[in-house]
């Protein structure tokens, strides 16, 4: 229940699922296995969150000017689908064509769908997907691709 990752500056973190735990896990590394001093910094705290349902309702937002509108939903995948993400790196953007024939062969997702993923995330890599479903009878495409970077930044 404890993951370790050493960051590019040398620094060793220590991951568990609470301070107490922690504490409990630094105790037993000074005392029974390492026997040596441990400098521990302030704990601080990465939530992780897990969709179960899609969304009951639509998040949305507008502009100042109410000129621009953009409303988003939450659905939990296809079961399997992230593990097949992460273990076949298809977030990566030489693999466009991979995912996309992944989605549609493997989990059933229409083309149009899997042609309209924007990004992956966290951090480009993850297997969570922002997907652009607006139709083009109903959006300018045009200037949503001019603000597509920002929405991508923000997801």
């Amino acid at each position: 229940m404890v993951q370790t990752k050493v960051e590019e500056s040398g620094e060793h973190v220590v991951m568990g699922t609470g301070e107490l735990y922690l504490d409990s896990v630094f105790h037993d590394l000074r005392k029974l296995y390492a026997q040596v001093e441990i400098k521990v910094s302030e704990p601080f705290v990465a939530i992780s969150e897990t969709v179960m349902q899609a969304s009951a309702v639509r998040c949305f937002g507008e502009t100042p000017n109410k000129k621009n509108q953009i409303s988003m939903m939450a659905e939990p995948y296809d079961h399997g689908l992230s593990d097949v993400i992460q273990r076949e790196n298809l977030y990566s953007l030489e693999r466009k064509s991979l995912l996309t024939e992944t989605l549609t062969t493997k989990f059933d997702w229409d083309e149009l769908t899997a042609d309209s993923i924007w990004a992956f995330g966290p951090q480009r890599t993850g297997s969570n997907m922002l997907i652009d479903y607006s139709l083009p009878e109903e959006t300018d495409k045009m200037a949503l691709g001019t603000v597509k970077p920002a929405i991508v930044q923000g997801f």
